[in-house]
């Protein structure tokens, strides 16, 4: 009735009034409703409040909401790299890998090298030392032919003036017997000696002979 009702509430309430017996009847029964009133207002007001409490919530939630959404785009991307970057990683330790067999390969062909020079050294050392014994058996032959050399031109550069004698005096004894027996036999006077031509002759074969010697020796030493 104070809010303004309709006329007729409102004749209905003068009828009613304090004074009268209707009014006496009907105020418990306004106090009820304006109670009501109040409590329907305050509910209102509070459920206005809630709304609003509300609606603010949403609008945070709803920005958060976005902040996440960003937040997650942000790590999808930077799952996105991480998962490049252990691609890269994966093939780079494969490539490591691929060169860790080659080094291996390479390390036991090496080995192989090694031990195949390694035989090779001892073959070769083997052959060195079989040389080196056929050499000093060669020196001792040749040394030992130098020395025979050297003793028989010793003979022979020694004796080679008596050789030259006896040849000479051998030849005169056999022009001697010669030309006698020559004599004899043609009646002419006795054979003459060795000629001096022959003498030359016969000690030009010596030094023939000593020269082909020295010759043998220089090409041994």
């Amino acid at each position: 009735a104070k809010a303004g009702g309709s006329p007729r509430g409102k004749a209905k309430a003068r009828k009613a009034g304090p004074g009268t017996e209707a009014g006496s009847l009907h105020q418990p029964l306004i106090k009820e409703y304006q109670a009501a009133v109040l409590r329907a207002r305050e509910a209102a007001e509070k459920r206005r409040a809630e709304a609003v409490a509300l609606r603010d919530k949403l609008r945070r939630q709803q920005s958060e909401l976005k902040d996440m959404a960003v937040s997650c785009d942000k790590l999808e991307d930077r799952e996105k790299q991480l998962q490049g970057r252990v691609r890269s990683l994966e093939r780079q330790v494969e490539k490591l890998e691929r060169e860790k067999q080659g080094l291996r390969r390479r390390a036991q062909e090496a080995k192989g090298a090694a031990e195949a020079a390694k035989a090779d050294t001892q073959e070769a050392e083997q052959q060195a030392m079989n040389v080196n014994r056929r050499l000093r058996k060669e020196q001792d032959r040749h040394r030992e032919q130098i020395l025979d050399l050297k003793r028989r031109l010793e003979e022979v550069e020694g004796g080679g003036t008596q050789s030259d004698g006896q040849f000479a005096s051998h030849g005169q004894r056999q022009g001697n017997g010669r030309g006698q027996r020559s004599g004899m036999r043609h009646g002419g006077p006795a054979g003459r000696a060795t000629t001096p031509a022959q003498e030359d002759e016969a000690t030009e074969e010596l030094r023939q002979q000593v020269a082909n010697l020295r010759q043998r020796f220089t090409a041994l030493e």
